[in-house]
């Protein structure tokens, strides 16, 4: 018989600035907790828009549970676009970064058609991408997925690492100690092509090199589209996967989160179903009590950030098999003040048992460029122990 899932309760504590250049554009953070407690908080800076030639991986740290951070640091900055920024500290105390960079010439004509921008921004764009084009080639520079390892706490980085797939909060360590990164397929990406499978790589030596084990999410029918996953692994060695979904010709099932589990790895996967959370992309994280929990960015009204946990249910007893109930019910609004549909992509640690960082970006006042932005929180969590005893 199963258990009833229990409510889901937050208090939140407070939203602050931790990062803003008047003027610059900054995006798709993603955190980490060191051994030490310091938070790392990468994302991608020194933006002029949405969609630019520019941008960089920053990082910015806090040893004071994100009371204070430190002015950016930059970690990466090719002549071309670097988009997303992910980041993982390993057991071992290893970070790996991740990122993916973009030849934002490819896109210009698109982005013209579009009217987003104006044209004189455009042309200097143009301008921009004429002059730097040939050196970018000849550094292999493209639409490609990268990682980069470092070993002091990021002081020093080794040089990067092609990663074949991106996920905007990059790899996870699984209990193993591989790294799995379940991310789009960019290999032989020309930047124009259409929608992509979601692979699942895996990383034997922290991030040195990598190799496919797997597809997650093939490409799915004409008019849809997966994109932006992120995964986390049970206590129980399952992974589950939640992908960002478009489908231009079913608004009905447009943007509601896709779902999809293994059970050997990251090797083979389910057949994706959905989520009936509404909201992208997602970041994933299992908690101190075993369950787990899902940030994603709310792009309608009233625009935000919000959470779902995954609680386990014991659906038989006797068999020790379990499954897992997303809280739709009891969703945790974060915040609901946007002033535009420009935003999102959170992700969060819990620093200690049910206290919660979530860090993601949106413009701090109307009008403005977005900022990185953080929310402490504490989640209440349900105690997993009896349930537990049950099974042994």
């Amino acid at each position: 018989m199963a258990s009833t899932p229990t409510s889901t309760k937050a208090t939140i504590h407070w939203n602050k600035v931790i990062c803003k250049e008047p003027g610059i554009y900054l995006g798709w953070p993603t955190i980490a907790q060191l051994p030490s407690d310091e938070l790392l908080v990468v994302f991608s800076g020194g933006r002029e828009e949405h969609v630019c030639p520019y941008g960089k991986t920053e990082l910015v740290r806090s040893t004071d549970s994100g009371e204070t951070w430190s002015p950016p640091e930059t970690v990466n900055d090719s002549l071309i676009d670097d988009r997303d920024a992910g980041i993982v500290a390993m057991r071992s105390g290893t970070l790996v970064i991740s990122w993916f960079t973009h030849p934002t010439w490819k896109n210009l004509d698109r982005i013209r058609e579009s009217g987003r921008y104006p044209a004189e921004q455009i042309d200097a764009w143009k301008a921009h991408c004429d002059q730097i084009r040939p050196e970018a080639k000849s550094q292999g520079l493209g639409l490609r997925a990268w990682t980069r390892r470092s070993s002091d706490g990021g002081k020093t980085w080794e040089p990067p690492v092609d990663s074949s797939a991106t996920s905007p909060h990059g790899p996870v360590e699984l209990a193993d100690g591989r790294l799995l990164m379940v991310g789009n397929d960019l290999r032989e990406d020309d930047g124009t092509s259409g929608p992509k499978p979601i692979i699942a790589m895996e990383s034997r030596d922290e991030g040195r090199s990598w190799s496919q084990i797997g597809t997650a999410l093939p490409v799915p029918t004409k008019g849809a589209a997966y994109h932006e996953p992120h995964v986390m692994e049970l206590e129980d060695g399952t992974l589950i996967c939640l992908a960002r979904y478009l489908h231009s010709d079913d608004p009905e099932r447009d943007r509601y989160l896709r779902q999809t589990e293994s059970m050997d790895g990251g090797r083979t996967w389910t057949r994706p179903h959905p989520s009936n959370m509404w909201g992208f992309p997602p970041h994933m994280l299992r908690l101190s009590n075993g369950d787990g929990l899902a940030t994603y960015g709310y792009r309608r009204r009233p625009y935000g950030q919000r959470a779902c946990v995954y609680q386990k249910v014991r659906e038989n007893l006797i068999g020790g098999n379990s499954s897992g109930n997303w809280d739709i019910g009891h969703t945790i609004v974060l915040r609901d003040d946007g002033d535009s549909d420009d935003l999102g992509y959170p992700a969060t640690v819990e620093m200690s048992p049910g206290e919660m960082l979530t860090v993601y970006y949106q413009a701090d006042r109307p009008g403005e460029k977005p900022s990185i932005m953080a929310t402490r929180w504490t989640l209440s969590l349900a105690d997993r122990s009896k349930e537990n005893d049950l099974l042994e």
